[in-house]
């Protein structure tokens, strides 16, 4: 049985919502796959009623699809879905990253950040896929938690960025992530050298570069 985490604020059913989408972004709840509320239940020890919250709140963010046949089910993004999202990502991850930029000199902010970036950007894990998905995760916390806008915490719509990440995750080849890498050596770079702009700019051309990556899977 997993513990309910409880560092993320909020109540037990946000929490339990929460849990569940890095468990998508994990890739331990594939796409259309069914969950079942006993098996969440189990899994988290908490209610029935939890359970239930939980999944009303995924639904509401349009991760999950409540079913009357089926109950809850992991979600899939369309092609408009995904476009969508990257036009939004674009926005709030190039803020991010100027904010980060500018926030590098503040306290141990360089420490904390080229701790997260360098599992990230190391050359030798390069074209270990997994691996750089999974610290991809850690490089973006830490640049947002830089960044120190509250706001810009809320409007990021972390369930729907799990879930197109899980969805896109067995379509990237060696070549795509080896790519993403170098952008990612790149954004840290500007980071590091307490660049805005180019921390901006870099961060657009990388959420560009991601759509180019992904959405012609959809023709």
């Amino acid at each position: 049985m997993s513990q309910v985490p409880s560092s993320s604020g909020g109540s037990t059913s946000a929490r339990i919502a929460d849990a569940i989408g890095k468990r998508i972004l994990r890739r331990q709840y594939q796409v259309g796959q069914r969950l079942v509320e006993a098996d969440l239940m189990r899994d988290f020890g908490v209610s029935r009623s939890t359970v239930r919250e939980a999944l009303k709140t995924l639904a509401a963010s349009g991760v999950v699809e409540l079913t009357h046949n089926r109950g809850a089910v992991v979600g899939e993004l369309s092609a408009e879905d995904a476009k969508e999202l990257l036009q939004v990502l674009e926005m709030l991850s190039a803020l991010a990253a100027r904010l980060a930029a500018e926030n590098i000199g503040r306290g141990n902010n360089r420490q904390r950040f080229e701790a997260a970036a360098k599992p990230l950007t190391g050359i030798e894990f390069s074209d270990d896929l997994d691996r750089v998905l999974g610290q991809r995760a850690r490089f973006y916390q830490v640049m947002f938690d830089i960044a120190g806008n509250k706001e810009l915490d809320r409007a990021m719509p972390l369930p729907r960025v799990h879930l197109f990440r899980t969805q896109f995750h067995a379509l990237l080849t060696r070549a795509d992530v080896r790519a993403m890498v170098s952008e990612y050596r790149g954004i840290t770079e500007a980071i590091l050298d307490a660049d805005p702009a180019k921390a901006e700019a870099r961060m657009r051309r990388h959420i560009q570069k991601t759509a180019e990556r992904t959405l012609p899977h959809y023709l």
